[in-house]
């Protein structure tokens, strides 16, 4: 047996290479930049398209706040930030600036049905002296026209209301609503940032008129401010696509119902502390495992659009859930990362929000690729756009066709079901699920027992030999026609009984086909001479016994040809890939922790997971998608959702559930149909069941889940 723990002494340790915390609503995601000190965009929805050719658009360039104390002003962009973090999805950061302490809240409130920005400044006197002439600053760089976003806007003054800020051309409308009265009101063309680095106070401007590169700012004046005391400002920015400023009046003033700004960050806060008090966690963890973990629910949280259906207009993006977060680019609802969410969300106890993202995927459109499946089908091959839309991309090799994401779906229909999920979910969608999902995955095996060859997780497309008959694919097939006999019991005995035996035909050809002379399971049959990481599900899930001879092999294989050494800590995916393959991965990590801790490996996998665990503590409770492999520095799209939040969330239950003991030979029993149990342990107190012993297992091998040559 290989050991880590000669490395360990001189391996990287963790750090801090991250500054960005985003915030979502499930209706726009902001973020903000702690090396910059402000907030660097508001997206108008979580997803990264809508449609085919109509992007969505980030609506704010940048905004921030300035302060003015016993004669110095400035932007707080250029004081440093002594810290930033979260409080559920809040994000507070705390800077200092000539004897006050600033604090600021900023967050994407759940309490307004819109893409929408809450930035609140708490100034407090830190000293012993009074401290004269106090005053705030905002400033509100909005790009809604044109180009770049600068060209053609117009701002207005609206009395009570605020600014409201409008794309000339279009219907786009931003309401800059002051959550306190202003003393001032600054735009274009008298710039809010010129003015307070001359160190002037605002001249109140109630027009830009029509205008380029527009930016509007609020003043507040406090006079002196005695030891002790403090100050409190904010501002609402809320958009709408079509102009409708009575809307936006009357959604944003129910929103605040006349609460100062200090009374909507603590409302902030008590909804968040109140969503994750139901969260169920598992038990053993420590309590800085505990806060990394209750912050991967608020990314999961946050990274699902909320946004309602419009069924007559095809519209359909309720229920989503993303596979990164922006400022990560990965902000496109795959099907392999959100079922990898989904399962998560339901271990957590997440059931509506686990509903909503398994309906999202059953009611978007399908079929588009029917010539490459060979049938009709009902889950995407790849991914989906905004409003529902089955899509996929190309290159000179084709597009990508991956079946994986058919067992996936049902392995995660069953996670919601064994959470406690709705029975009734079966009666709404069982005719879906077994014609649109499982007969599919049966008519794809071939005479040899496998799969048809496909694209699968590394997205290496159709043509000139990236389309192989993947191991991945084949395991997820497994276990997702396992859980659909399941399902089939007591509705269709035939079905149940195909399901069954198609399922144990692909158990014994991933054996008989996949694992060569030296005991290693290879990535593919078309590949048989180097290791893919991607084959640890089958040991995780018991496809492939975890403590025999195949799983020692290829986990020794594993540390042979993709453990970087240079860092000291964790694996590459796959011994042939790209540079995007060469750096660490952070689900792959976690995927191999898992089964090193099921093969009797617990050191090694202690060590990857607390790897992982440090990483994230030191990086605002932030997984990303990689490591730099030389740096150990984060890389990749950040903050990662199935790949990271999810993947995290779904090993901290593999590492609370019991080592199940393996049966002689081979492959492990499948204890009924699914694989044997792997029991969990919750902390009752947190409310909810306890998870069952199938799914247990049932989780383990997901966070493999999504290895794959990415977009």
């Amino acid at each position: 047996m290989t050991s880590l723990l000669h490395i360990l002494p001189f391996a990287v340790a963790a750090h801090a290479s991250f500054t960005k915390l985003p915030s979502g609503n499930g209706f726009g995601t902001a973020v903000y930049d702690a090396a910059l000190g402000k907030i660097t965009g508001l997206r108008e929805h979580v997803y990264q398209s809508v449609d085919t050719g109509i992007p969505t658009r980030d609506l704010l360039y940048d905004a921030y706040f300035g302060v003015r104390a016993g004669g110095k002003e400035g932007w707080l962009t250029g004081a440093p930030v002594d810290s930033a973090e979260y409080d559920g999805g809040v994000v507070v950061a705390r800077q200092r600036f000539g004897g006050l302490t600033a604090t600021q809240s900023y967050f994407t409130p759940f309490g307004v049905a819109a893409p929408s920005l809450v930035m609140v400044l708490e100034l407090k006197n830190a000293g012993n002296a009074p401290i004269a002439d106090v005053r705030a600053f905002t400033l509100h760089n909005l790009h809604l026209g044109e180009g770049d976003g600068t060209k053609g806007q117009r701002v207005d003054w609206q009395g009570g209301l605020g600014y409201v800020q409008r794309a000339l051309g279009s219907q786009r409308v931003m309401l800059i609503r002051p959550i306190t009265p202003p003393t001032r009101h600054t735009t274009t063309p008298r710039n809010p940032y010129e003015a307070v680095q001359k160190g002037e106070a605002f001249v109140d401007t109630d027009t830009s008129g029509d205008a380029n590169d527009v930016a509007s700012g609020f003043e507040y004046d406090f006079g002196t401010l005695a030891p002790g005391a403090s100050v409190t400002v904010g501002v609402l920015l809320t958009y709408h696509p079509f102009g409708d400023t009575k809307a936006l009046d009357a959604m944003t003033a129910g929103y605040l119902g006349g609460r100062a700004p200090a009374a909507l960050v603590a409302a902030e806060r008590k909804q968040w502390s109140d969503w994750l008090a139901r969260a169920r966690v598992p038990e053993g963890l420590t309590s800085d495992e505990q806060r990394l973990y209750r912050q991967q629910l608020v990314i999961l949280r946050m990274a699902q659009s909320r946004e309602p259906n419009d069924v007559a207009n095809g519209y359909l993006p309720n229920g989503q859930i993303i596979a990164s977060l922006r400022p990560g680019m990965w902000d496109i609802t795959w099907v392999r990362d959100a079922c990898l969410a989904l399962a998560a969300l339901s271990r957590a106890g997440y059931l509506d929000e686990a509903r909503a993202g398994l309906e999202f995927m059953l009611r978007a459109s399908a079929g588009t690729f029917q010539q490459y499946v060979g049938r009709p089908y009902r889950i995407s091959v790849v991914r989906y756009l905004g409003k529902g839309k089955e899509e996929s991309d190309s290159d000179q090799n084709g597009p990508n066709i991956e079946f994986d994401g058919f067992g996936l779906f049902l392995w995660a229909t069953a996670e919601y079901l064994e959470g406690g999920g709705d029975r009734k979910f079966l009666d709404t969608w069982w005719s879906t699920l077994s014609v649109g999902i499982a007969d599919v995955l049966v008519a794809l095996v071939e005479p040899g027992g496998l799969l048809a060859a496909d694209s699968s997780i590394w997205e290496s497309h159709w043509e000139n030999g990236g389309r192989q008959h993947y191991t991945y694919s084949d395991v997820w097939a497994v276990l997702g026609l396992e859980r659909a006999a399941r399902f089939a019991e007591g509705r269709d005995a035939g079905r149940a009984a195909k399901y069954r035996a198609t399922a144990a035909t692909l158990r014994g050809a991933i054996a008989a086909r996949l694992v060569t002379g030296d005991h290693v399971l290879r990535p593919s049959t078309e590949n048989q001479a180097t290791v893919d990481a991607a084959v640890v599900e089958a040991f995780n899930y018991g496809v492939i016994d975890p403590t025999g001879p195949v799983a020692v092999a290829t986990l020794d294989a594993f540390r042979k040809h993709l453990f970087l050494e240079k860092t000291g800590h964790g694996y590459k995916r796959n011994q042939n890939g790209g540079s995007y393959d060469e750096r660490e991965w952070v689900v792959i990590d976690l995927r191999i922790a898992t089964a090193l801790r099921r093969a009797g490996r617990a050191e090694e996998a202690d060590a990857l997971w607390g790897w992982v665990r440090d990483q994230g503590l030191a990086n605002h409770l932030l997984l990303a998608e990689l490591y730099d492999q030389t740096t150990g520095d984060y890389a990749g799209e950040v903050p990662m959702v199935g790949f990271g939040a999810g993947a995290f969330v779904v090993t901290a239950w593999d590492r609370a559930a019991p080592l199940p003991a393996a049966p002689d030979g081979g492959a492990v029993d499948g204890g009924g149909d699914g694989g044997p149990g792997m029991g969990g342990g919750c902390d009752c107190a947190l409310g909810g069941p306890s998870p069952t012993a199938s799914g247990s297992l049932v989780i383990t091998l997901v966070l493999l889940l999504g290895l794959r040559r990415r977009r």
